[in-house]
């Protein structure tokens, strides 16, 4: 039996969601001081996926015309950036954490 037809053969009468909990991320999008630290951590240990990853889970989290409007670049630069349709300018990259960063008070190095 090949895989589809075993999936075709599946059949659910009813699924009661009262049941399920819902799904909490570890991470909570509206610390921007976390996902930014973060986001540098993943950019220091070359992470490259990781970072890109949260980078767009963060976009999304905000919206793809509000992070334009903070990065100050073109709203089809971040749809390109979340569709992976052209490698993005590290110039770019680093609006994009300019602007998740903003507001978040950095600790000095002394």
């Amino acid at each position: 039996m090949n895989k589809h037809k075993k999936v075709n053969a599946l059949k659910i009468d009813s699924i009661n969601l009262a049941t399920f909990d819902e799904y909490k991320s570890s991470l909570d999008l509206d610390n921007k001081k976390k996902v930014v630290k973060l986001l540098v951590e993943m950019f220091a240990a070359g992470d490259h996926d990781a970072f890109m990853e949260l980078a767009e889970l963060y976009i999304d989290h905000v919206g793809k015309r509000e992070m334009s409007r903070l990065a100050k670049i073109p709203e089809k630069t971040i749809y390109n950036f979340k569709d992976k349709k052209h490698k993005t300018s590290s110039e770019n990259i680093f609006k994009i954490m300019k602007a998740i960063s903003s507001g978040v008070k950095q600790k000095r190095a002394s």
